[in-house]
């Protein structure tokens, strides 16, 4: 080892705190870097993996494909596996309660296409031969017939026939016309027994719109014919996948695997990988600020501390190369030690985090889905975080190592590069000393003169002040369009009736016996229909009516037409909400003076603009009362509804908010049927029930028994609680990750803080102890370090809170491009800011003032500048 190497070996030694805080940093940022690229390393696994299992495992896919596509496939060295789905025909579902799903839909399986398309068994096993079948649950809690394991079954197998003599697939919906007494028929061309081995859960691969219900029968050596089957092969480079099958020329209706292609990076449309990399680059380089930040004021700080020693070391002969060498042997000596516990540390986090989320991941997904979300890592993530770790670390070491090779001998010496000035550039006011004392005084005089580290210590403080204001303001404004995007329902489950079924003494029947559920806590029952109300230009909001203007929809100063959804409840639902909201129940079921509530607020996603909007459309302090108007050919008078109030909360069953260029109203049932008398036909069609409950997922199976036992669908029952829950596991996630980031950049820039003024009092030996030697008390020496904290705090706050707050008005421009937002300060954040900022300041500034007291002033005055 030369003499430079063991020279600064022996400095980090020397300064452990530093040596130990500048490590401790390294690992922090290296953890926080391997963190998201292990992240974006697993979720691209996950994802893969997720669509897999939903999917199937392959890459293209040919429909109906004919025997020359076959060869092709088979002959090719670019395919590395393929599997067949043979589709038998289709078999009318006896008893079937869904109308637009009569048929079952068969098809057989070879052992490949078992791999190709994982079935998840419920009960029994997978069939095993051509007389086997498996069918899935959907068959009963979606079309109300039930089968068993063991039952045997005789399908009349044809295939679906238009009368112009077209046949139909399963990716052509149930065609059903009122005034046809037939629509499509079923050309019966075969009739076979298969016992039911099996129950599984519904193929991912069966399409919604799909008619029939897919049963799946084995056959290992099926009769291949043209247009009876389908065929699906993987390509061995999935990146080549387009080449490839722009080689084979195929003859058959094809298609990619586009989810899968996605989140592999490979397809031409939407490219996850490219939004992935994009985020994580940026996460990287907002890291790697922060951490040049501590670094280099190690750097720095070790740099002003040697400077005599450097300037010893020219004097004898180093050249500037070994002087420059110096700082980066001393970053290596760091890196080896930082760099990969960093990255262990970082593995580790990320590993438990995951682990932590496994479960809200897998709800987000799919409730039933058998893959984890678990740690992956790969070497590209790996590399990426170790380069990152060094190209941080090698500019952090550069300017310190530069400044150093600079200085000639003499002046390194006598150390005239740290602190240049004139008298009058310590000059203070004479109101300071008068207000602060000669404490305040002599601190305020320290800062100036020590104007270097009184720099390093506030570009500290101002870095960590605007990372931790944005890093809030991100998660919040994050939050914010999530629950933008994923409505909060008001109610956890709902049933649709048909279009034209009444609320007659059956369905009521039917409502009361949900209703008596013990899972059940709320419910409702809400009929509406659409209307129209026209408004001047001045009733309407100046912002909305440039919009629609700007559409083209019409010409400054025209009316405009607003549709109006309006709903009526039945008349418990409807006081109960009055009182909630604190208004007179009486003026609400005046049947001569009728009010209405309405609901004045809209989100949608314009498509022109590729955004959410949030915005309103009346002029609440202008529009007083509305006039209805019902769309129909009867030529009814509208009808005149005085508004009682504008409500952003709503009755169960009732968005929040209104659709594009539309307002909600809402009216008691018995107003209804006086006020709407003439309009009664018309609303007893539409009807909805509305429930909440403590336990959606048991109230849900409780409620579709309830309609199978009455012979009703189950196929317009909707559990939202899945929705919400989404809703609820994304914003947890992203409260994790966001405040995981602010946590681990909050301790980067405590541990920057507390690095560099610990340092620079540790530099200050001397001074304290000559002040000390002329008579200052432990008292005075306190107020002088509380007022060198108060500035430090105050000026970094001066520079930090405003730069915060334009880098929080450019997160909120940034999500305007997505979502309609509204821009606000995070006021929490700045206050817990401004608070931190003092308490981290005056803590290391009362830790590093303990540790000089214990030192004897004889041997600070003997301490070399």
């Amino acid at each position: 080892m030369n003499v430079v190497k063991r020279i600064t070996l022996q400095g980090l030694k020397k300064n452990r705190t530093r040596t130990l805080v500048t490590i401790i940093g390294v690992i922090l940022s290296l953890s926080m870097i391997t963190a998201v690229t292990t992240f974006i390393s697993s979720l691209q696994s996950y994802m893969i993996n997720l669509i897999i299992e939903q999917d199937g495992d392959w890459h293209v896919g040919i429909y109906s494909a004919p025997q020359s596509d076959l060869s092709k496939v088979k002959e090719s060295s670019d395919v590395d596996s393929y599997s067949v789905m043979c589709n038998i025909g289709y078999a009318y579902l006896d008893g079937g309660l869904n109308e637009y799903k009569p048929y079952l839909f068969l098809v057989s399986f070879t052992e490949d296409t078992f791999k190709s398309f994982p079935l998840k068994v419920i009960e029994g096993r997978l069939p095993e031969n051509e007389s086997e079948i498996v069918i899935p649950s959907h068959i009963y809690t979606n079309g109300g017939v039930k089968f068993a394991v063991g039952d045997r079954i005789t399908l009349d197998i044809g295939h679906r026939m238009t009368h112009d003599g077209y046949r139909l697939t399963q990716s052509n919906p149930y065609i059903k016309l009122e005034d046809l007494e037939e629509q499509e028929y079923l050309d019966v061309f075969t009739a076979k027994t298969y016992t039911v081995v099996g129950i599984c859960e519904r193929p991912g691969f069966e399409r919604y719109v799909s008619p029939g219900y897919t049963v799946i029968t084995y056959n290992d050596n099926p009769s291949l014919t043209d247009n009876e089957f389908d065929l699906f092969f993987k390509v061995k480079k999935p990146s080549k996948v387009y080449e490839v099958v722009g080689d084979l020329k195929l003859e058959g209706d094809f298609g990619y695997h586009g989810e899968l292609l996605r989140f592999m990076g490979v397809s031409s449309i939407g490219n996850l990988n490219a939004v992935l990399y994009s985020i994580g680059s940026i996460l990287l380089v907002l890291i790697m600020t922060c951490s040049i930040s501590l670094i280099y004021n190690s750097f720095s700080i070790s740099v002003s501390e040697r400077t005599r020693q450097y300037g010893l070391l020219s004097g004898a002969g180093a050249t500037k190369k070994q002087l420059k060498a110096s700082v980066f042997y001393e970053a290596l000596y760091i890196s080896v030690i930082g760099i990969p516990l960093g990255i262990l540390a970082g593995i580790l986090g990320i590993g438990v985090t995951l682990n932590l989320l496994e479960d809200t991941f897998k709800s987000i997904a799919s409730a039933n889905s058998t893959v984890r979300f678990t740690l992956s890592v790969s070497v590209a993530s790996i590399a990426v975080a170790a380069v990152a770790g060094i190209i941080t670390i090698l500019l952090s070491a550069y300017i310190p190592a530069r400044r150093c090779a600079r200085l000639s001998a003499m002046d390194a010496i006598r150390q005239v590069a740290d602190i240049k000035m004139k008298p009058r550039n310590v000059k203070t006011w004479r109101i300071t000393r008068k207000v602060f004392g000669i404490e305040g005084d002599l601190a305020l005089k320290n800062i100036k003169r020590n104007k270097k580290r009184y720099s390093s210590t506030v570009i500290s403080l101002f870095v960590s002040i605007v990372l931790f204001i944005s890093a809030s303001s991100l998660s919040s404004y994050m939050i914010d369009s999530v629950t933008t995007v994923y409505q909060n329902l008001n109610y956890d489950l709902s049933y649709r009736t048909g279009l034209n079924d009444k609320f007659d003494e059956k369905t009521q029947a039917v409502y009361e016996r949900i209703t008596r559920l013990g899972s059940i806590k709320k419910s409702s029952v809400i009929n509406n229909m659409y209307a129209r109300l026209t408004l001047p230009k001045s009733k309407v909001d100046d912002d909305y009516y440039n919009l629609i203007k700007s559409h083209g929809f019409l010409s400054d100063g025209d009316n405009l037409d607003i549709f109006i959804s309006l709903y009526y409840l039945d008349d418990v639902t409807f006081k109960e909400f009055l009182k909630e909201i604190g208004e007179n129940q009486a003026l609400y079921f005046d049947e001569e003076n009728p009010r209405c509530l309405v609901v004045d607020r809209q989100q949608y996603f314009d498509y022109t603009q590729e955004r959410m909007i949030d915005q309103n459309i009346l002029k609440q302090e202008v529009v007083k009362e509305i006039d209805v108007t019902i769309d129909n050919e009867q030529g009814y008078e509208p009808v005149k509804l005085a508004i009682g109030k504008y409500v952003s909360d709503t009755p169960i069953g009732i968005r929040h908010y209104s659709d594009y260029n539309s307002i909600t109203v809402m009216i008691p049932q018995s107003i209804k049927d006086s006020v709407f008398a003439e309009y009664k036909d018309m609303w007893d069609t539409n009807l909805t029930m509305y429930f909440t409950s403590d336990n959606p997922f048991k109230a849900a199976e409780e409620i579709a028994e309830i309609l199978l036992e009455e012979g009703l669908s189950t196929s317009k029952l909707s559990n939202h609680a899945e929705i919400l829950a989404n809703t609820r596991n994304i914003v947890t996630i992203i409260n994790v990750f966001a405040y995981g980031f602010i946590i681990l950049i909050s301790l980067i820039t405590v541990a920057n803080v507390f690095n560099t003024i610990s340092t620079n009092m540790e530099l200050r030996t001397r001074e304290f102890a000559m002040l000390r030697s002329v008579g200052m008390t432990s008292k005075g020496f306190r107020k002088m370090v509380s007022f060198e904290s108060v500035f430090y705090g105050l000026k970094a706050l001066i520079y930090g809170l405003p730069v915060a707050v334009g880098i929080t008005y450019l997160i909120y421009k940034s999500m305007l491009q997505g979502v309609d937002v509204r821009f606000y300060i995070p006021a929490t954040s700045m206050c817990i800011t401004v608070i931190m900022v003092f308490v981290v300041v005056f803590a290391t500034m009362t830790y590093s003032m303990n540790k000089l007291k214990k030192k004897n002033i004889l041997e600070g005055l003997r301490i070399e500048k």
